[in-house]
């Protein structure tokens, strides 16, 4: 729970720079498009999807044997289960239940 607090001054600080960029030019489209195309919102990206990618794994090698219905033995079964349980609980309250 430590990690999002650092990652959260990260956040805090492209949010600043957004604000700086919609003041400076015209259309609020282009300055929040090319606020979002930042290194660091980049960084903070790939960074989730890589945690996300990480936990659907760890969660499919613990829960494979103990919860067969919910993720399959097979990979390409139970790892897109997986992937969906890591998605779902990370974006929400985890109520993506199948």
């Amino acid at each position: 729970m430590i990690l999002p607090v650092f990652l959260l001054t990260r956040y805090t600080t492209n949010l600043a720079l957004m604000v700086n960029n919609v003041n400076k030019q015209k259309s609020i489209l282009l300055a929040s498009v090319s606020s979002f195309a930042s290194p660091g919102v980049v960084s903070l990206i790939c960074t989730f999807i890589l945690a996300l990618y990480f936990s659907a794994h760890m969660v499919w090698l613990l829960e494979r044997n103990d919860n067969p219905d919910m993720f399959p033995r097979d990979y390409f079964g139970g790892i897109d289960d997986a992937a969906w349980w890591a998605v779902v609980t990370a974006t929400s309250t985890g109520y993506g239940d199948k």
